[in-house]
């Protein structure tokens, strides 16, 4: 699966693959430090962003999600929430935010829109964030109207454990029909399997109110979140991508981020690598990528740690397939800067291990 183990059979070849997005564009201006220092790109990141963040704590053994408001003025310093910190941008897009003497590791997308962050820290939590930018002009249903795939990982309380699932849904006028394929081990609809009612605001905000999620869209990508467990038992992160037509593997080609969050039954953690996509097509349609290990939060896995792998997206709708491991699915965003994919449980499998992924282009 997902998680990179050094030496050992579980050596996260998902990681490879399972990163996977996007192609990059432009950046803001750089700046000195003003003392001879190295230039920064601080000001690329600035504007109103909707932050959904899925998080394991250790020693509670307990699972959460939260969806908040974030932001900054492209100065160095945000906030999420009513949390401060400060950050820093370097030339490829690559970013770290620092709060309370902490540091995260993240990545911005070149269009400046969309951004993830892993918490990697060896503490009592591990965390996998993704915020995207709340549009300057308003969202109506025809920007939304069409299919979406999301990509959702939740804890569930009567469970007791992590799953993920693919959501198919076609959005319309406030309706939705979906199919959805959970982990092996649970329910899988893959047509005509019901629906859902929706409220869309002009600014982009987006509620389910029969699921209790809610969150943002730009009209192209969406987070959902759900952080109340009061009602359903249950906390999620759901990314959504619109699909489009007109992709290949070239999509996927250059250098990318990787931020990942997985959990077994009784435990959770998170990676953070670095992956280049090929591009290529070796006739049968896959193509071929590179995973190096940046950092895994149980030091599971030593950095520069290689992995290969192979992918395939398809051209009509930009879903994602993954030909290493057990399941990996996802999709690409129009644009080709984002990835969101999942690995499921294997049928049969004890330790009901699951991964999450996020990956971003860099800027060049």
């Amino acid at each position: 699966m997902m998680k990179i183990k050094t030496g050992v059979s579980t050596l996260m070849m998902i990681l490879a693959c399972v990163v996977l997005a996007s192609v990059l564009g432009c950046g803001g201006s750089s700046s000195s430090d003003g003392s001879g220092g190295s230039a920064t790109y601080n000001d690329r990141f600035s504007g109103d962003f909707y932050v959904g963040t899925f998080s394991y704590e250790l020693s509670a053994d307990d699972y959460g999600a939260t969806g908040d408001d974030m932001g900054s003025n492209g100065d160095g310093t945000g906030y999420a929430g009513s949390a401060k910190f400060t950050y820093s941008v370097a030339a490829d897009n690559t970013m770290d935010f620092t709060e309370g003497g902490n540091t995260d590791k993240g990545i911005l997308a070149p269009g400046e829109d969309f951004l993830a962050v892993v918490d990697t820290k060896e503490d009592d939590e591990v965390s996998l964030t993704a915020a995207v930018k709340l549009p300057s002009a308003s969202v109506s249903h025809a920007d939304v109207n069409g299919k979406w795939r999301f990509i959702q990982i939740r804890y569930n309380s009567d469970d007791g454990r992590a799953n993920t699932a693919v959501i198919d849904a076609t959005l319309s006028d406030g309706t939705a029909s979906m199919s959805f394929v959970m982990d092996s081990n649970d329910a899988t609809c893959t047509s005509s399997c019901g629906s859902f009612s929706y409220t869309l605001k002009s600014n982009g905000g987006f509620i389910i109110s029969d699921y209790e999620l809610e969150g943002y869209t730009d009209g192209a990508k969406m987070i959902l979140t759900d952080e109340d467990s009061s009602g359903d038992k249950e906390v999620k992160i759901m990314v959504g991508i619109k699909m489009s037509e007109s992709h290949s593997n070239a999509d996927l080609k250059g250098d990318y981020q990787l931020m990942q969050i997985g959990a077994t039954k009784d435990d959770a953690w998170t990676v953070h690598a670095d992956v280049n996509f090929k591009g290529d097509d070796d006739g049968s349609g896959t193509g071929t990528c590179t995973a190096t290990v940046i950092k895994v939060s149980d030091n599971g896995s030593t950095p520069g740690t290689v992995v290969n792998g192979t992918y395939h997206v398809d051209a009509t709708t930009g879903k994602l397939a993954l030909t290493i491991g057990s399941g990996q699915v996802g999709i690409i965003s129009p644009d080709g800067e984002i990835f969101v994919a999942r690995d499921m449980i294997a049928n049969g499998s004890a330790d009901y291990e699951v991964t999450f992924s996020i990956g971003v282009k860099k800027h060049s």
